[in-house]
């Protein structure tokens, strides 16, 4: 049982806040700042028959799911099974990882893939974007493309050295087909901005306020070295992607001493601490970035992590799904030295469950389903 209030500040309504009897006050809260304490009396409650401050409270961390399609195909039914699953248990966000070395499984006419069919087992069509988004916002789910560059990109290089080998050369490495050239970071970012616009429309939801684009920035080579031109790609990369009306995050795991020049509005994907070690340099912890300013989202590789394989049973999965409870904490971080620090600072704004695809090669759509579905319905729950 709950009940609900209108919260009001100077005669604005703001959202609702739903009381548990209790008297627990963690409660959702829609278009006020995820998992932030609010002081008493800052908002009037109207519930309808009289007036009041309202107590002091905390608004619920966000929640949703990272989906590797990249690595394998979803079809736009499964996806939808995985939407359906975080509506239905509250959860805030599909993060949709399409681009990484094995693939690029979303239609682009910038890269000539624009040809198939519906439900092709390759990719998905513009129209299967466009019905996608139109399902995630009829469910109140926010869409998060996640656009994985200047790493992670061979899929789509493949792609673009068919049909236009003289820009795929511009902007790669000469030393890897899979890491982008960000040393030259405006050339290639400017190169490469009617893709990532043409991305950025196809996922644009201005129903859902605030909505978030990943730019990955993960396990780049040499971005330790290299942290000015690393930092100066991702706030161009970023720029574009503001321009397009989202909010703007990437992983971690790169950012070292080049963190203070990083836009401030980007926020941070903790996944884990670099485990490789250059000169001693693991890079920085949950505790520095959340220092500097940075919002967070803990995506903590060893608790909320999960790669289906055909070898696991249902007794693997439960598991797995106590084993999320266990260790689950909105603040509990993946450092190189504790795979479950606590850390504290206030700038924490939400969670994801993560679900990596090479295991799942050869597996049914229906079985990885029967693996990921439970475990998001036990995140969620939690």
């Amino acid at each position: 049982m709950t009940e609900e209030y209108i919260l009001s500040s100077q005669g604005t309504e703001i959202k609702r806040i739903a009381k548990n009897t209790n008297g627990k006050t963690q409660i959702k809260l829609e278009g006020l700042t995820p998992y932030k304490n609010y002081e008493e009396g800052l908002f009037t409650i109207n519930n309808g028959v009289n007036n009041v401050k309202s107590p002091a409270f905390k608004t619920k961390e966000e929640r949703g799911v990272i989906l590797d399609v990249a690595r394998r195909y979803y079809s736009l039914s499964a996806i939808k099974i995985v939407v359906d699953t975080i509506a239905a248990y509250g959860g805030e966000y599909l993060q949709l990882h399409f681009s990484d070395n094995d693939g690029f499984t979303i239609a682009s006419d910038f890269l000539g893939q624009n040809d198939a069919t519906l439900n092709n087992g390759k990719y998905l069509t513009k129209d299967e974007v466009s019905e996608l988004v139109r399902y995630c916002s009829a469910n109140k789910v926010m869409i998060i493309p996640d656009f994985d560059m200047p790493a992670h990109s061979k899929g789509w290089l493949d792609l673009l050295t068919l049909k236009d080998p003289t820009l795929a050369t511009t902007v790669k490495s000469d030393f890897s087909d899979s890491v982008l050239n960000y040393w030259d970071y405006s050339t290639v970012v400017e190169a490469l901005r009617p893709m990532i616009e043409e991305v950025a429309k196809m996922f644009r939801q201005t129903d859902i306020p605030n909505q978030r684009f990943n730019i990955g920035g993960d396990e780049v080579a040499g971005a330790s070295s290299s942290q000015d031109s690393f930092v100066n790609f991702m706030n161009h990369y970023s720029d574009v992607v503001e321009s397009q009306g989202y909010k703007v995050t990437m992983w971690n795991d790169c950012l070292k001493s080049g963190l203070p020049n990083l836009k401030k509005n980007i926020g941070v994907l903790y996944w884990k601490q670099s485990y490789t070690s250059e000169g001693n340099d693991y890079g920085l912890t949950a505790q520095a970035i959340g220092d500097a300013g940075y919002n967070l989202y803990n995506c903590n590789f060893y608790s909320l992590v999960f790669l289906p394989q055909s070898k696991f049973e249902m007794g693997d999965i439960e598991w797995q799904q106590d084993f999320i409870v266990s260790k689950y904490k909105v603040e509990s971080v993946c450092h190189y030295d504790n795979t479950y620090e606590v850390v504290e600072t206030d700038k924490f704004r939400g969670t994801a469950l993560t679900f990596w695809s090479e295991g799942s090669i050869g597996m049914t759509e229906q079985e990885v389903l029967d693996q990921i579905i439970p475990l998001i319905e036990t995140y969620l729950k939690i």
